[in-house]
């Protein structure tokens, strides 16, 4: 929810998963170490919503995987925030499922939408030639 903290100050902090797990696993709450999605998931829902969610992060990371290679093979580069947020999730295997997967897929599905709307009318502003079809 985009309420700011100086107006709910008790808001729960999802992304704090890795200080609590540094906590339990070493006793140690200076530090930060984060289980991965596999164990994220795991950890909060068990074994058969992760038989469920690593699939469809699969399916997921692999629509983001093609994206990014049609976009950058076309030349598409008004695209290029959207594939270096899909790499971030790709890449960051280390994150929370909440914050970093569905959270950076709600992100990345209001700016395909806000960019599909908007390149249209950036192409004729700076007057570039349409993408090229990547095969």
């Amino acid at each position: 929810m985009l309420v700011p903290r100086f107006l709910w100050p008790d808001k729960p902090v999802i992304n704090d998963i890795g200080g609590r797990f540094n906590l339990m696993a070493t006793g140690n709450a200076n530090s930060s170490l984060s289980p991965g999605y596999f164990a994220d998931v795991y950890w909060a829902q068990g074994r058969t919503v992760d038989l469920i969610w690593m699939p469809l992060l699969g399916a997921l990371l692999t629509f983001y995987s093609r994206f990014t290679v049609r976009m950058l093979a076309a030349g598409r580069h008004f695209c290029f925030p959207l594939v270096l947020l899909a790499m971030k999730m790709g890449l960051r295997v280390d994150g929370s499922i909440v914050a970093d997967v569905i959270g950076g897929s709600a992100f990345w599905f209001v700016g395909f939408a806000a960019m599909k709307i908007a390149e249209p009318w950036v192409d004729m502003l700076v007057g570039t030639p349409p993408p090229r079809r990547a095969t």
